[in-house]
């Protein structure tokens, strides 16, 4: 066993130092001086870690003698420094991830720091972003590959002010002017309706009445011990009650009108990553899509497919025997929404991803994110993994073939680039690809975050496409659960505007106990909330430029990015608006954490 295998173990026990993570982010973000002490303890601790238990890793044990010392640790941080219960959580953390990361390092070279970086422990002080493994720039391959060319940041223009740092939108933003209001969306035979679901994270087990905060990763299971009572609907620090996704289930039955399809972005299982195996992963895989298919018999769903999708939640590695099942079940499973053909069939048998064409001028196209996700730690072997070469190979071909075709493709997605959980080499090559075909691709639909955001894809010569995040039908992340409704024009298949939905929850569970059933709400809409004409990138361009003009617009997408989930008079800070400004003008993590230090 390489030297330094259990002292990675120690790293992930570690990392839960740093709260619960959707997409990259704090659940419950701690202060600016809680985060930088919580950074500077998981980050020592796993440092530390290799001076301490070096001798014994040196040694002939296995990992499996190991565990009992692993788990002590694991439990005296958890206990300690963060008030959670260790002794429940670390048994199973420990024998589901220790084996993961004792495979990576077993087949790479890989040093530890890397690794406490990739799992959020040393982000800050201790190690710098772009400090990523060699072995990942083998996605540059793929870039030379498409001839693609992308210039340094310091040629793009910039503006710092005390409060910002961020590239400056002109070249192809148009008059922000020409951005008025417009009537609701468009329906009719003219009009194609595409309703987005993103991270149900469906939880069976969740109980009415139990504890909503428990000192746990996840709450609401009637076995737990703690305070603050579950809602009928939900709560802000569980996933998904049963009761609340068939008031989903049955808000869509009675839009008007019904969706041409659904597009779902992953993520099923809940979020009790302590309790998974395998089987409990493909049950709530297999229950939510017979679920759906039943509830909504006659409306295509096109799915891609999560980080939560799999066990360990967000390890994936093609080669794998374990995983090679895991995707020959999806395509299995997804077979009940999709008529797939045959090469569909093949390649998410083969990785979980696919094209399909949906009406004559228009094709999907779903890919698998997980190889560009940064707590995936099997991410580390990408240089010699031909499953990952050939999905981006594919994904190319897809698009060349389809712009020869003359043929427009919307693509989905889970981990949207952008997110700070992405390798940055994930978003250069999504942003050269983009770039590429910027004329073919006319949606970048995208999930994960649990949050209602977006990132613009652009360079020096202006912007070409934007990636939009939908906010989750979990509640888990003090999201209110919420889903979208697109409209494109039948013709161009221009992306027109959408329609957000969501059920207000406290609301929603005060309600319940007076016996009224709630309803899911219109939020908002783009052309009246953002004055938005369209979805082109040139709108949502111009956007950026008044956001940085009327902060009374930028504390609206504050407020529908964390899904109205806060009182709507709470006002963004000046380092609340330069990390949503260096937010949706980047892509690139690197590029991000560059534009807000």
């Amino acid at each position: 066993m390489h030297k330094i295998s259990t002292v990675v173990v120690v790293a992930v026990c570690c990392g839960l130092l740093q709260g619960p993570w959707v997409g990259g982010i704090p659940l419950s973000p701690p202060s600016n001086g809680e985060a930088r002490d919580r950074g500077d303890i998981s980050c020592t601790l796993c440092l530390a870690a290799l001076e301490v238990i070096q001798d014994v890793a040196d040694s002939n044990k296995t990992l499996e003698d190991l565990f009992p010392l692993l788990e002590e640790v694991c439990v005296l941080v958890m206990d300690d420094a963060v008030g959670w219960y260790g002794s429940y959580l670390c048994p199973g953390f420990i024998h589901s991830y220790g084996p993961v990361i004792q495979y990576s390092l077993a087949h790479a070279v890989i040093e530890p720091r890397p690794i406490c970086q990739a799992l959020h422990l040393c982000d800050q002080q201790h190690t710098n972003l772009r400090d990523i493994p060699a072995a990942f720039h083998s996605i540059h391959h793929s870039i030379e590959q498409l001839k693609l060319s992308s210039k340094p940041s310091s040629q793009r223009e910039t503006v710092d002010t005390p409060s910002q740092r961020w590239r400056v939108l002109k070249s192809t933003a148009g008059d922000s002017k020409q951005h008025r209001p417009s009537d609701q969306l468009k329906d009719g035979s003219d009009t194609i309706t595409i309703l987005q679901l993103a991270d149900i994270h469906l939880d069976k087990l969740y109980s009415e009445g139990s504890p909503s905060t428990c000192h746990l990763y996840v709450c609401c299971r009637s076995w737990y011990n703690g305070t603050d009572p579950a809602g009928h609907y939900g709560a802000f620090k569980c996933d998904l009650p049963m009761v609340t996704l068939e008031l989903l289930l049955d808000t869509i039955n009675q839009l008007d009108p019904q969706p041409d399809f659904i597009v779902y972005t992953g993520d099923s299982p809940p979020h009790d990553i302590w309790n998974e195996t395998w089987t409990s992963q493909l049950d709530a895989i297999e229950f939510v899509v017979d679920h759906l298919r039943e509830k909504l018999p006659n409306i295509t769903i096109y799915p891609a497919m999560g980080n939560h999708e799999t066990w360990p939640e967000s390890e994936y590695l093609a080669s794998l025997p374990q995983y090679q099942y895991l995707t020959k079940q999806l395509a299995e499973y997804w077979q009940k929404w999709v008529e797939f053909p045959p090469d569909a069939l093949a390649t998410i048998a083969k990785g979980g991803y696919y094209t399909i064409k949906i009406e004559e001028g228009l094709r999907l196209l779903s890919f698998n994110s997980d190889y560009g996700y940064s707590p995936n730690v099997y991410s580390f072997l990408n240089e010699d993994n031909q499953y990952y070469h050939e999905q981006w190979k594919w994904l190319t071909d897809q698009l060349t073939a389809a712009e020869q075709a003359g043929e427009k493709v919307l693509v989905i997605s889970h981990v949207p680039p952008g997110d700070p959980s992405t390798w940055s080499e994930y978003g250069q090559f999504y942003l050269n690809t983009s770039r590429r075909f910027s004329k073919t691709i006319i949606g970048h639909m995208f999930g994960h975050t649990h949050e209602d955001e977006f990132h613009l894809l652009q360079d020096e010569a202006g912007v070409y496409g934007v990636v939009l995040a939908a906010p989750s039908v979990t509640t888990y992340g003090h999201i209110n659960p919420s889903f979208r409704v697109f409209s494109m024009n039948r013709s161009s298949h221009q992306l027109l505007g959408y329609h957000q939905y969501h059920l207000n929850l406290t609301k929603a569970n005060e309600l319940a106990a007076q016996g009224i059933q709630p309803q899911f709400e219109l939020a908002y809409t783009t052309s009246q909330e953002y004055g938005l004409k369209d979805l082109s990138p040139q709108s949502w361009a111009a956007l950026v430029e008044r956001f940085d003009e009327f902060d009374s617009l930028l504390d609206k997408y504050h407020y529908n990015k964390h899904g109205r989930s806060f009182p709507s008079d709470k006002t963004c800070s000046d380092m609340c608006k330069k990390e949503i400004l260096c937010s949706v003008t980047n892509c690139i993590t690197s590029e991000y954490i560059d534009c807000i230090e």
